[in-house]
């Protein structure tokens, strides 16, 4: 309120239970009707002087204001604002000359009375980390300092911000074979997130995981059901504390995960081709067949239980590019295959 010049019309109409108040030195004009009916108003707190008092315009219907006992050159901290970020509200003040500690004092919307945060506060910024923060709504701060063994008046006004949410916004969630990938826009302070899973039509969420530090999420459980939609949320750790949520999520449709293996290389060495791949998840077997570069594919076996094959055949020519490419068997069925294959040059 240290900047306020003005207190508008019938501001306080009717407010039986204000029993004082702090005017900062900036007041120029008190609107009519601003304190009317304000019948338990016995004092008014000014930190400008008497003269400062006698040129502010107070216009009419503000008889429980001028009929108060006015208190001037009344010091108190002046506040400068509050400012909300996820999870937090910093207040700052200007401090006084002498002052040794400050008193924080907040409260929420509609609430009447103050409640005090801190009485040890040594700087002139304090952060409300308060778990009770309630996303949306308008929290009012004001401050009093310890001078001179006493404390100081306030700023009956105080300071406000609204309470910012801590709840992740949801960018998307993206299915491709065997996994759903959701991501989400980072919260500030976050330390961590926790991500939800559940199934359409089922009532309850489902936690993946509660340590996970990126915004980009990736579901590859093997549960996954391929037709299946599956919607994912998430909530973030700030200051200590889990945030909310989004109630509805972020959905996609679940596809089979392929089981065509991934050729990763071969490698030729004296007599012989060594070729690789990744495992396949519930293979049994795997199948390698080889060509030349102009021929067809021919199998060599389908007996593989690791994830390479050593190729020794004594028909491998020397300077003979040959490529590979390898079948798994999955669920009693042989899958598809990578038809161009990695080839190698025979030593």
């Amino acid at each position: 309120m240290g900047n306020v010049s003005t207190i508008g019309e019938y501001c306080f109409l009717n407010c039986s239970a204000l029993k004082s108040i702090t005017l900062p030195a900036s007041i120029s004009t008190i609107e009519t009707g601003a304190f009317r009916y304000c019948t338990a108003l016995t004092d008014v707190y000014f930190a400008g002087s008497e003269e400062d008092w006698d040129q502010i315009t107070i216009r009419s219907y503000n008889d429980p204001l001028t009929s108060a006992t006015i208190h001037c050159n009344y010091v108190i901290p002046t506040l400068i604002s509050a400012a909300a970020s996820p999870g937090q509200i910093m207040v700052n003040w200007n401090g006084l000359s002498g002052a040794t500690k400050y008193a924080v004092y907040r409260k929420a919307a509609g609430e009447t009375g103050w409640t005090r945060l801190t009485s040890t506060c040594t700087g002139t910024a304090y952060t409300d980390k308060s778990a009770d923060l309630v996303a949306g709504t308008v929290y009012y701060y004001t401050v009093r300092a310890y001078v001179g063994g006493a404390w100081s008046g306030y700023d009956s006004m105080g300071v406000s911000a609204a309470a910012a949410s801590t709840t992740p916004v949801l960018a998307g969630a993206t299915a491709s074979a065997g996994q759903i990938t959701v991501t989400w826009n980072a919260v500030a302070n976050a330390t961590k997130y926790a991500v939800y899973r559940k199934a359409a039509n089922a009532s309850g969420w489902t936690r993946l995981t509660n340590t996970f530090t990126g915004t980009t999420y990736t579901d590859t459980s093997a549960d996954l059901v391929p037709g299946t939609t599956y919607y994912y949320t998430v909530r973030a750790c700030v200051n200590g504390g889990w945030g909310g949520y989004d109630g509805k999520g972020v959905g996609a449709t679940a596809i089979a995960a392929s089981t065509t293996p991934v050729l990763k290389s071969a490698t030729a060495s004296a007599g012989q081709i060594t070729v690789k791949w990744n495992a396949v998840a519930n293979a049994t077997k795997y199948a390698v067949y080889r060509k030349t570069a102009s021929g067809s594919w021919t199998l060599l076996t389908t007996s593989v239980t690791g994830a390479y094959y050593v190729d020794k055949s004594t028909d491998l020519k020397a300077g003979t590019t040959y490529y590979y490419t390898v079948k798994a068997y999955v669920n009693s069925a042989w899958s598809g295959y990578d038809k161009t294959g990695v080839g190698a040059t025979a030593k």
